[in-house]
């Protein structure tokens, strides 16, 4: 994300929604508090076993009666390479939490930015629905006069009534889409229900000929007239599969997650193999006999002859086996996953090129058209009315073309677990 001072005083753009979800998002500072388990277990791994401490009263049975006593403190001594073994599988654990927590953010900041796409491009249409109102108020308008002069048909009054109430109908629905995803990108950021959350791009008028590389717009992020557009649009070279794959293992941290997993199972395994070996343990020993007093050194082994650590080392060796399983089949998933980000952006750049390099050109003569049309009295004020409807209902295919490849593209850098940087050159005889 472009680095920038947090000022929201103008309302909170894209960058500046990340980093408040990162910091407020309760689902996310749940996963970090799994840190310090991670850093207690890898404590707890460094550390020496607690001494033990026997002792004995030996009361005499004989016509002496007299009482023994035997104590004798026992340290017991890790087994070569067992110590080592611990620490580098509570390390590994260290490792998986962090790349989970990573994991975690880069999910959400692809959610935060897929809401923020949804409440921006459902202002666009709430905005673009509001003039188609306009249009057919004053459509209506228009006819009632015509009515009330003699001129048309009551059927003509009755149908603009209609469309007039469909339209509004679309309005409604816009506004409640727009109320809902503005509710829940709030909730994404951890803020509490209602809170008046105010976006720096939300209710810029939509133009789609900014938009237009022939219109002198710019494509590029911040950059010339497409930067006071409700959505900024980058277009990108399509990536090859050796990119996406280099960028998959590189950028998703759910794999470096299981790879960290796969290593502690694997020092797990270790230290149950170490278990066949006896341990040893020893201190310093004291008795008292008959009044004699005796000071010595006590060793004790563990001969592990029966058990020989055969369940723990199956259960270890399964718990290996399952942990490169899973890291196989996330690889798979990931990967079909950002192979099927690709195609859909491909698919959403075609559409945009489509409706760049035709629709849109279209719509702008038959603007034309029926502007010159209208000055020279061919057309009547309704019909041209009809003709701004149908150029609005075009740009709003545009629009919604635009929204998809958005989408498709933050699908695509979500699945990579990092940004695009490349973007596309621009058109052979055109502008960027």
């Amino acid at each position: 994300m472009p680095t920038a001072p947090f000022d929201p005083s103008d309302g909170l753009a894209e960058a500046e929604l990340v980093a408040v979800a990162l910091a407020l998002n309760p689902d996310l500072a749940a996963r970090r508090a799994a840190r310090g388990l991670a850093e207690a277990e890898l404590l707890a791994a460094g550390l020496w076993p607690d001494p033990e401490l026997g002792l004995a009263v030996l009361p005499g049975l004989g016509e002496e009666r007299s009482t023994n006593l035997e104590a004798e403190l026992a340290f017991a001594l890790r087994r070569p390479g067992e110590r080592r073994a611990r620490r580098e599988a509570a390390r590994a654990g260290t490792r998986q939490v962090e790349a989970e927590v990573l994991a975690a953010e880069r999910l959400l900041v692809g959610a935060v930015r897929h809401a923020h796409l949804d409440v921006l491009a459902a202002s666009a249409e709430v905005a673009q629905l509001e003039r188609a109102v306009d249009l057919r108020d004053r459509a209506l308008e228009l006819l009632r006069e015509r009515r009330r002069v003699g001129e048309g048909t009551e059927l003509d009054v009755s149908v603009a009534e209609l469309e007039l109430a469909a339209v509004r109908t679309e309005l409604r629905a816009a506004r409640a889409r727009s109320e809902a995803d503005l509710h829940m990108l709030t909730a994404l950021l951890g803020l509490p229900p209602g809170f008046p959350l105010v976006l720096e791009a939300a209710g810029r008028p939509f133009d789609a000929a900014l938009y237009d590389a022939r219109a002198g717009g710019s494509w590029a992020s911040g950059a010339g007239p497409a930067a006071h557009q409700p959505l900024e649009v980058v277009l990108y070279d399509a990536i090859t599969a050796e990119e996406l794959d280099e960028g998959l293992l590189g950028g998703r941290f759910e794999l470096r997650a299981l790879e960290a997993s796969h290593a502690r199972a694997e020092r797990e395994l270790r230290v149950a193999h170490l278990a066949r070996f006896p341990r040893l343990s020893c201190g310093p020993a004291l008795a008292r006999e008959e009044g004699q007093k005796y000071l010595g050194f006590g060793v004790s082994l563990v001969l592990p002859i029966l058990d020989r650590g055969r369940g723990e080392i199956a259960a270890r060796t399964a718990r290996r086996d399952e942990a490169r399983a899973e890291y196989v089949a996330a690889l798979h998933r990931l990967r079909a996953e950002a192979w099927a980000a690709r195609a859909r952006l491909a698919r959403a750049r075609a559409e945009v090129d489509v409706q760049r390099g035709e629709v849109l050109p279209l719509v702008e003569r038959d603007q034309a058209l029926y502007e010159e049309a209208f000055r020279t009295g061919e057309l009547s004020v309704l019909d041209w009315v009809v003709a701004q409807e149908r150029a609005l209902r075009s740009r709003r295919g545009w629009l919604a073309a635009l929204t998809a490849y958005r989408r498709a593209l933050i699908d695509l850098e979500t699945a990579l677990g990092m940004p695009l940087e490349r973007s596309l050159a621009p058109p052979e005889g055109g502008d960027q």
